[in-house]
């Protein structure tokens, strides 16, 4: 694993400077880019603890402008279903969940490129539906932004009121299924000083990602994250 230091650092740093610029989810790429030098349990797991040290700071800077009244019928069921999606997630063979994700990587990309989206009401039935499907998925896959993000955009929410409501929902699963995760961990020496090098270049990488913002167009760091997903995704179909 520390091996891999040398290649993996640097993937990660641009891939969170993209990441940044295009809106598109960190936790997506960084999994998938994990996956080429790492299998995929440990990407997921390491990517999960990552996001639970980095995730607080954009819950305080967006909480204020979350949709509780989605937040909370959303957490409801998200929450422990995400706990036990992450029971299961050590349970079920390493080939299910690299066609998991393979699956729904594959999923989002075709719903961003879609011209034509879907809406759902929300009611407080299908908010729990969907906070229900998102949290088992995110524990059994490791990443809830390829459903969480879907399901938001497809109840109406834009901008501050989407980044609110996602970063305080993506906090409270990201809680869930890390206490699942935790007790599965072997704490190897080697996963602490992956795990204690990647924080830092990805705060950079997306500290960096921030000031370029005014300076690049958006859509073409789409696209190429987009492809990056889809060539992952691809990779974890057919070679394993």
């Amino acid at each position: 694993m520390i091996e891999s230091l040398p290649v993996l650092l640097p993937t990660l740093f641009i891939g969170s400077v993209f990441c940044t610029i295009s809106g598109a989810g960190l936790g997506i790429i960084a999994i998938i880019l994990l996956t080429f030098f790492l299998d995929v349990r440990t990407s997921v797991v390491l990517m999960s603890l990552i996001g639970f040290v980095i995730q607080p700071a954009k819950f305080l800077h967006f909480y204020r402008f979350a949709r509780w009244d989605i937040v909370g019928w959303y957490l409801i069921l998200g929450v422990p279903l995400s706990f036990v999606g992450g029971l299961i997630f050590f349970e079920i063979p390493m080939r299910s969940i690299e066609l998991l994700l393979a699956i729904f990587c594959l999923l989002f990309v075709v719903l961003r490129l879609s011209p034509r989206g879907f809406s759902i009401r929300p009611t407080k039935r299908n908010v729990l539906f969907c906070g229900a499907l998102n949290g088992l998925q995110s524990g059994m896959v490791g990443e809830g932004t390829l459903l969480r993000s879907p399901f938001l955009l497809s109840m109406g929410l834009v901008k501050e009121p989407f980044l609110g409501t996602s970063s305080v929902i993506a906090l409270a699963t990201n809680t869930g299924k890390v206490a699942a995760y935790l007790p599965n961990i072997l704490w190897t020496r080697e996963l602490l000083i992956v795990l204690g090098c990647s924080i830092p270049v990805i705060v950079l990488g997306v500290n960096i990602g921030k000031r370029l913002m005014p300076y690049v167009s958006v859509h073409v760091f789409e696209y190429l994250l987009l492809f990056i997903i889809s060539a992952g995704a691809f990779k974890l179909l057919l070679f394993p």
